[in-house]
């Protein structure tokens, strides 16, 4: 019974990312989560209120975190002068 509570299917794991990815009227940078409490199942839903959103600190202490892990070095190119 925990694991049927703790884990998801496939299927209802995915969906929050096939709604992200297929939604046309989803504004650019919008986080889809489960509709359900804490999250954990439901429908998708576009979540604006977690304050982890908008901090670009835990922001780029993830990507380069990321980076780290993943052996990927991603460098954002210059903005054109203009």
């Amino acid at each position: 019974m925990m694991l049927r509570v703790a884990f998801r299917p496939a299927e209802s794991g995915a969906k929050p990312s096939l709604h992200a990815a297929t939604a046309a009227d989803l504004p650019g940078g919008s986080f889809i989560v489960p509709r359900g409490p804490f999250h954990a199942y439901g429908s998708p839903t576009r979540c604006t209120r977690a304050p982890g959103l908008h901090d670009a600190t835990t922001a780029q202490r993830l990507w380069h975190l990321s980076e780290k892990l993943t052996g990927v070095d991603y460098r954002w190119p210059e903005p054109a002068s203009g």
